[in-house]
């Protein structure tokens, strides 16, 4: 590395190794404000070149964060800091990039920072909530499963999107504690209705593309229900096709395991990824969600042969269809003619708490 970069930088210029795979370039005397761009630009084409070692080849991911003395700061730790906010902002655009610090990184950094923290003291101090949404037979109109979709109401009042805490728990890995929370509540709930009804409906749980990640998933699913005391016919598994594709063979392996427990799949958001029809025919799977983007236009020549495509598909391959994001009766009724199984959506209910929901599938 050092050899690579002698021939780069200036005599008063400084490369150095801080610790790890942490890096500094020093560039005192700038000859003008836009030089340090251009020196980081040199940077990442020197880094597209692979190291070679021990007749191997490899190839690495540079991020660079740049912050200039004295306007991003006039002491060493500020700059280092400020440096590092803006090369997670580099690493947070795809990598093998570079950006300059901005106050307005910093803003966001301390917000993410605060909100993470939130998430935290969310899971210790039990702010969530899991609310179902019904899967309605389009048919005969009656509710044959739900799925569990979870919410998260601060103490401040605030609810937090999903869309907002799921990605972030993700990345910080809160999303294993998180998940574990979400399966043994909806474990518990369907217990519940198993004793105060005599018998309870299928519940979904979204499967995250991390939990892959642990390998003691399938062994931890088993025991919270065998804890419960559920019938696994009760539980469902949803994964999307970005959660399985990003490791096709270790999400086989764990989905064909959950299936032989008795617990069905669905692979969600179908048709928005990229699930090849090879795979599809690998896949451990009972049922796929066609996703709302098409739904959305449904009547248009395109979505139309896309949609009428899956659920052809779903019917050689013996799945079930459902439709997600269901919200007009001429979108009910135009999948009704397509034969589509079930289907989501505001047009049938939004999600709901459990006692609102238990009211609907088993009044008075």
């Amino acid at each position: 590395m050092a050899n690579r970069f002698e021939g780069t930088l200036r005599k008063e210029d400084t490369f150095g190794r801080l610790g790890g795979d942490d890096f500094i370039i020093l560039l005192p005397n700038l000859a003008d404000e836009y030089f340090p761009a251009k020196m980081a630009q040199r940077v990442l084409d020197i880094m597209k070149q692979p190291l070679t070692l021990k007749e191997n080849q490899f190839h690495s991911n540079f991020s660079i964060g740049i912050a200039l003395f004295p306007d991003d700061g006039k002491d060493v730790e500020t700059l280092f800091k400020n440096s590092n906010i803006a090369m997670y902002q580099a690493k947070k655009s795809g990598g093998h990039a570079y950006r300059l610090y901005e106050s307005s990184m910093h803003d966001k950094i301390i917000t993410r920072l605060a909100l993470e923290q939130d998430l935290w003291n969310a899971i210790n101090n039990k702010e969530f909530e899991m609310h179902y949404q019904p899967k309605v037979n389009l048919t005969t109109g009656k509710i044959e499963g739900l799925e569990a979709l979870i919410r998260w109401h601060r103490p401040d009042g605030k609810t937090i999107s999903p869309a907002v805490f799921i990605p972030l728990a993700e990345e910080s890995r809160l999303i294993h504690r998180i998940w574990e929370w979400t399966f043994q509540t909806t474990c518990g709930q369907i217990q519940e209705w198993c004793q105060k009804y005599g018998n309870a409906i299928k519940i979904a749980v979204n499967l995250s593309g991390r939990q892959f990640e642990q390998p003691d998933l399938v062994e931890k699913v088993k025991n919270i229900i065998i804890t419960e005391g559920i019938h696994p016919k009760y539980v469902e598994i949803e994964v999307t096709e970005t959660a399985v594709m990003t490791n096709v063979q270790a999400a086989i392996d764990v989905l064909k395991e959950f299936r032989e427990f008795g617990i069905q799949i669905s692979l969600d958001d179908f048709g928005s990824g990229y699930t090849s029809l090879g795979y599809l025919k690998r896949l451990p799977i009972d049922t796929l969600k066609i996703d709302h983007s098409f739904i959305r236009d449904c009547t248009d020549n395109s979505n139309l042969a896309i949609i009428q495509g899956i659920i052809t598909i779903s019917q050689k391959m013996g799945f079930k269809t459902i439709a997600e994001g269901v919200e007009t009766q001429e979108q009910h009724d135009f999948l009704q003619n397509l034969e589509c199984d079930q289907f989501q959506g505001f047009l049938c209910s939004k999600a709901l708490p459990a006692q609102e929901i238990a009211d609907i599938i088993w009044p008075g």
